[in-house]
């Protein structure tokens, strides 16, 4: 591809050697878009269209919109070629390039088209923050940045533009660009710091993260000056492949080091990257960005698992499937969501309970609590007393109309968890777990089944 005689990259069909069947996972052709030349004698050019990426106008140059009708071309003409089989790559400048058209094509026409990304460039102040702060001090000037993003997000003036990334992060959530990267590059430290802060921040502050991840100061700035922008480093997903700054002594910003064996980078024979997908109503849904990525490593468990594989049956043979775990609410989800019967092994469970209160208020000298419930007067021991009352009012509260859309919706999820039987291993003495253990024992004696709770709580 050329535009003005200057060639910015090239367009490779792939043709299997003579006498041999196409690899399934060959493509049928390659964007690949080059990077800065200054030993060129007309590297204005190149230069030109880096200040566009400082600026984020590279979409307006006449290179994109080239590269953009070439790929149209390839894709409507009557071969029919997928999507699958046409890749993007590029190296620095040309990274940038071929990010903006993955970014255009799968915004504007759902096209999913593997991107491979090396040495990307992100204007940022990574570089600065990483070369003169602390990591505890880079941490703190992070965790302020998101929730100041935050806050301007969720301003009256601001909101429309929340809203317009909230649908373009749905959008371009499926694509999942390979990103190629060097610790030491300052180009592109700031996909690093982008993916690593948004990964930690997520752990503690899931909801200001969500929508902090989709903010950029500059992009803010444009939208209350009547522009409509987005940074192209706002991915939803990808996948980071990081070489640490030991790993090598080539130019952290040189294309010859990829062209280095796995181990020369620092990398595994079994090296695979670091996956980010990005489920940000999942996550609000289900409270907690933990929970969805350890429901997500169930799930392909399952999926990969055979029923020859010890210990786990495969995805049709839910009964002799063999899931340790120490997450129960994953495994309550995966039982009314999938129909799935691990079997669940427990230490120590916290239980957030009133349990310690009790303790505390009933810490008197009487032996009995009398408490009348529809004229029976009955003689309990103190900790019975209070639980009597609690059931009672339980009771109470749920023969109310407002309550009962609630009462319904807790009577399917514990139709549904019968066959589950989870193992709780617990201490009379472990405050976090008390709640558990005294439930079960105002239950019957012995660890308690989803049916024996929901047979008491009736």
């Amino acid at each position: 591809m050329e535009d003005d005689q200057f060639m910015f990259g090239a367009i490779y069909r792939y043709r299997p050697p003579a006498g041999e069947p196409r690899h399934p996972s060959a493509p049928h052709y390659v964007f690949a878009f080059r990077g800065t030349m200054l030993a060129h004698d007309r590297a204005y050019h190149d230069l030109y269209h880096d200040w566009k990426v400082v600026t984020n106008d590279l979409r307006k140059c006449k290179h994109f919109n080239r590269a953009v009708n070439e790929l149209r071309y390839i894709l409507i003409k009557p071969s029919s070629t997928p999507a699958t089989g046409v890749w993007l790559a590029g190296h620095s400048l040309g990274a940038s390039f071929a990010l903006d058209v993955g970014r255009h094509m799968m915004i504007t026409r759902d096209l999913n088209l593997p991107t491979f990304l090396f040495n990307p460039p992100q204007v940022s102040m990574a570089p600065v923050i990483n070369l003169g702060l602390s990591n505890k001090a880079k941490n703190d000037l992070y965790d302020f940045s998101y929730k100041m993003k935050y806050k301007l997000g969720m301003t009256k003036k601001l909101r429309r533009h929340s809203e317009r990334m909230e649908v373009l992060f749905e959008k371009l959530s499926p694509w999942q660009p390979q990103l190629y990267v060097h610790e030491g590059d300052t180009v592109c430290q700031g996909f690093i710091d982008y993916f690593e802060q948004r990964e930690r921040l997520l752990d503690r502050y899931p909801d200001i993260t969500l929508l902090a991840t989709m903010m950029s100061y500059r992009d803010m700035i444009s939208y209350l000056i009547g522009e409509d922008k987005e940074q192209p480093h706002l991915l939803p997903s990808a996948r980071l492949w990081k070489v640490k700054k030991q790993s090598h002594s080539e130019d952290a910003h040189g294309l010859k080091q990829w062209w280095m064996p796995n181990h020369a980078l620092g990398w595994s024979i079994y090296e695979r990257g670091y996956k980010y997908i990005w489920k940000g109503k999942v996550e609000k849904d289900l409270q907690g960005w933990h929970f969805q990525r350890v429901l997500d490593k169930i799930n392909d468990l399952f999926k990969t698992s055979t029923s020859d594989s010890p210990g786990c049956g495969s995805w049709g043979t839910h009964s002799e499937c063999r899931l340790w775990l120490s997450f129960g609410l994953v495994v309550s989800h995966m039982m009314i969501e999938c129909n799935l019967n691990p079997s669940t092994f427990l230490f120590n469970p916290p239980q957030v309970s009133v349990t310690l209160a009790n303790k505390e208020l009933l810490a008197t000298n009487l032996d009995t609590t009398y408490v009348r419930i529809r004229r029976l007067k009955l003689v309990l021991s103190r900790t019975e007393g209070v639980y009597a009352f609690n059931y009672f009012m339980k009771c109470v509260l749920l023969g109310k109309a407002i309550m009962k859309c609630h009462r319904k919706r807790m009577e399917v999820i514990f139709e549904n968890l019968p066959p589950w039987e989870p193992q709780l291993y617990v201490h009379e003495k472990d405050d976090h777990l008390r709640g558990a253990s005294s439930t079960a024992l105002r239950c019957g004696s012995g660890w308690m089944s989803a049916s024996t709770v929901l047979l008491n709580q009736r």
